[in-house]
């Protein structure tokens, strides 16, 4: 009994895990109009699970691997815009690295993780630690520049007026402050929305 039991529900797992995949899209965008308009030109087969999409973020290979029904395909990062994966994550290739896409608003939020180093000092000498970390970087739209998410850059994105400019330094006065996350969406389009609405 115990053994019907468990190939019943060994059965209905792997009915979900198989529908799950073929109905998470994920894949290549060529252009910026095809992210727009939400179609992939280059299906993956995300029954490979993490594979399917592997997007190698080292500058002597560019490459974005992509495993489909018929095969791996690769293609040069600087040919596509963004890529999805299983997850429904998506990345934007700018200058040949990924920014993950986290928020689309005013501005669109990107995330980019990298493996910093941090000094830390002991009672004897000083120790050099990897560690990953995320940087923030922002566009104004889908189609526009990727930059850093810094208070001079969204100033100068921005080209605001003396009083608004001032509104922005007295809520945002680091630019720590605009990394910060309210209701889950990024203060600093909350602030643009808000602007937007008046």
């Amino acid at each position: 009994m115990k053994s019907k039991y468990f190939q019943l529900c060994m059965l209905l797992l792997f009915s979900s895990v198989t529908s799950y995949a073929q109905t998470t899209q994920c894949g290549i965008y060529k252009t910026v109009d095809d992210f727009k308009n939400q179609q992939i030109s280059i299906h993956g087969n995300c029954e490979f699970g993490k594979k399917a999409v592997q997007i190698s973020d080292f500058f002597l290979r560019p490459y974005i691997y992509i495993k489909t029904e018929k095969g791996k395909i690769k293609t040069l990062q600087d040919s596509i815009y963004a890529v999805k994966d299983c997850a429904g994550n998506v990345y934007r290739i700018w200058h040949q690295k990924p920014y993950q896409l986290i928020e689309k608003g005013v501005f669109n939020i990107y995330s980019y993780k990298y493996l910093g180093t941090i000094k830390k000092r002991t009672s004897r000498s000083v120790r050099f630690e990897h560690k990953e970390m995320t940087a923030y970087y922002f566009s104004v739209d889908d189609s526009s520049e990727i930059f850093l998410l810094t208070l001079t850059n969204v100033r100068l994105a921005l080209l605001t007026d003396k009083d608004l400019d001032n509104n922005l330094l007295k809520t945002f006065p680091d630019n720590q402050s605009l990394w910060s996350i309210t209701n889950k969406q990024f203060n600093i389009n909350s602030f643009l929305n808000n602007l937007k609405n008046k």
